[in-house]
């Protein structure tokens, strides 16, 4: 074999392994293209995250009383049962009905619904106002023969109220408020026992629920 033939055919050897060469990085870039591709790339399990000892721990919180029964220990004694109800329809809005029922030097007996607005707190507690609907049954004044023995007549009027709530989880109540109502007549007759102007006082203690 001739020097030149020799030559060329080292040339030729060497460009066959630079070829080989390429070829391999070639491959081995366009493995790692396809790896990273998220079409060709092996799924992953997503990683769960641990419950969390917060959640799985807190208890929701106890809801606060939406109900109430109250009466008057005190007017007891001197002659007249008191009673009432409540309970909150929203966050700051309430119904109720109270009664009031004289058994002893009876003057009056009556009894109302009311609509109470509780503007900073959650009804029924706290403090709290509105309007009142009811009817009442006014009796003869002592020494006052020229009168009826009794007249009756709807009432129209508001009240002005706060209760309080304690005891463990707020199951006892005290409450105090004073309201006013007028009958709903045009006028009263002379001989009617009625007044233009009645108003209560309210004293109570109770439970809730």
């Amino acid at each position: 074999m001739s020097h030149h033939e020799a030559s060329s055919r080292s040339v030729a050897l060497a460009g066959d392994h630079s070829v080989r060469r390429i070829g391999c990085l070639v491959a081995l870039a366009l493995a790692a293209v396809l790896r990273t591709t998220p079409v060709f790339a092996k799924p992953t399990a997503s990683a769960q995250p641990p419950p969390s000892a917060s959640t799985s721990s807190v208890e929701p919180a106890a809801q606060r009383p939406r109900q109430l029964i109250a009466i008057n220990p005190v007017f007891i004694a001197f002659g007249t049962l008191t009673g009432e109800y409540e309970f909150g329809i929203t966050r700051h809005l309430s119904l109720g009905a109270s009664v009031w029922y004289e058994y002893r030097d009876v003057r009056a007996r009556w009894m109302y619904a009311k609509v109470l607005f509780n503007p900073w707190g959650e009804a029924p507690s706290g403090f709290s106002l509105g309007p009142t609907l009811g009817v009442l049954t006014a009796y003869r004044e002592p020494g006052e023969s020229n009168q009826l023995s009794q007249d009756t007549a709807a009432t129209v009027g508001a009240m002005a109220q706060y209760t309080h709530l304690f005891c463990p989880d707020e199951l006892c109540l005290i409450g105090a408020g004073i309201g006013g109502r007028t009958p709903l007549v045009l006028s009263i007759p002379d001989a009617s026992p009625l007044e233009r102007l009645d108003g209560d006082v309210r004293l109570v203690a109770g439970v809730a629920f």
